[in-house]
């Protein structure tokens, strides 16, 4: 029987993962929108994800717009962390419309605001967890799925939602990633995820790590392997 919580029943499906589908899952780039942004970094990306409103909301457009008139064939993801009212949500979406924006991820502060929104594109991702009424919004067009945070059982009532689901890493190692291409070949292979993650780690804590090609992740047809000393300490906690 597996344990209650999802990010246990995650890391025990992880070692007992299946093979579905795909050798390769397209991937959004991610970078923090600021004066130095790495523009080489994002190349191979078709997809780009900006953490946004960690500015003021006016350098914000302005550096979207030029990041825009610089790449003006890729498609843009923002991630606003739950920083705005909807009053600048708004004020900020007047200025940047015409822009290739695919979805903001909770942009909103508080998430019972949603039901007011009609024309701006919405992602669900931590108000899946705490506000799943939202759902029902005519603002939402995406889930953003974290599969350490949803059972698979969650997972397949999303999908049955129709809208489309966006598999995201919460920083997994190779393994982790591993299970979570499956998930999203299983419940969304039309989609480009959040799975290019593993540039962020300085070392990877498995022997078969995975890899990127330009802007896919490459899965080998079996989980990547841990080392030894850290199944160790996890077998000793």
């Amino acid at each position: 029987q597996l344990p209650k919580h999802p990010i246990n029943q995650f890391a025990i499906k992880s070692l007992e993962s299946k093979k579905y589908y795909a050798h390769q899952i397209p991937c959004n780039g991610l970078s923090a929108l600021a004066l130095t942004t790495n523009q080489v970094e994002l190349n191979d990306f078709r997809v780009v994800k900006f953490k946004i409103a960690r500015n003021d909301i006016d350098l914000d457009v302005q550096l979207l717009k030029h990041w825009h008139q610089q790449n003006p064939k890729k498609i843009i993801r923002l991630d606003g962390n739950r920083s705005w009212s909807t009053e600048k949500l708004f004020y900020f979406f007047e200025q940047v419309s015409a822009l290739p924006i695919q979805y903001i991820e909770d942009p909103l502060e508080d998430p019972k605001h949603y039901s007011a929104i009609s024309h701006i594109p919405i992602a669900l991702d931590e108000s899946l967890v705490d506000h799943p009424e939202e759902l029902k919004s005519d603002c939402i067009s995406h889930l953003i799925i974290k599969p350490t945070l949803h059972s698979e059982n969650a997972i397949a009532k999303f999908a049955k939602t129709g809208l489309p689901l966006i598999f995201s890493s919460t920083f997994e190692s190779s393994l982790g990633l591993w299970h979570c291409a499956q998930l999203s070949q299983k419940y969304s292979p039309t989609q480009t995820h959040g799975l290019a993650t593993l540039d962020w780690f300085q070392d990877d804590p498995c022997i078969n790590s995975l890899k990127m090609k330009k802007d896919h992740l490459i899965i080998g047809d079996q989980p990547p392997i841990p080392r030894i000393n850290q199944m160790t300490l996890v077998f000793s906690l």
